[in-house]
């Protein structure tokens, strides 16, 4: 496995803000319990994206509130819906329809990039 595979992810990953949200969309991905069809599947990454920017609008709040480091949420969120376009153009469709498939390559970036995503986290003061 290397990096060379990925290649389409590098730019996804270029600072925290960006890995945090590249790992949050590998996360969500891997939960979602179903083989769908090309149509339903972007449905459930439309809802996905929705549910995140709550999130990420919440979170922008609590730090505004109680402080804490400057962190850009809003490239975290571009960086969440950039990946599910991605995957979708460089990944065979049928992989990433297919629940078996799709959590296979999902583990494989996760593997890969791991060191990227850890750092994200911690630095993003999310834990």
């Amino acid at each position: 496995m290397s990096k060379a595979e990925f290649s389409w992810i590098k730019d996804l990953i270029s600072t925290d803000e960006k890995a945090l949200g590249v790992y949050l969309a590998v996360l969500n991905l891997r939960f979602i319990p179903d083989d769908f069809e090309y149509s339903t599947f972007k449905s459930v990454l439309k809802n996905l994206i929705e549910l995140m920017g709550i999130e990420l609008e919440l979170k922008g709040i609590e730090r505004a509130l109680f402080g804490g480091k400057a962190f850009s949420l809003t490239e975290t969120f571009d960086a969440y819906v950039a990946f599910f376009n991605k995957l979708t153009m460089y990944v065979k469709i049928d992989l990433v329809l297919k629940e078996k498939s799709r959590n296979v390559l999902l583990e494989r970036i996760e593997a890969e990039f791991l060191e990227t995503f850890t750092k994200a986290y911690k630095n993003s003061r999310c834990n």
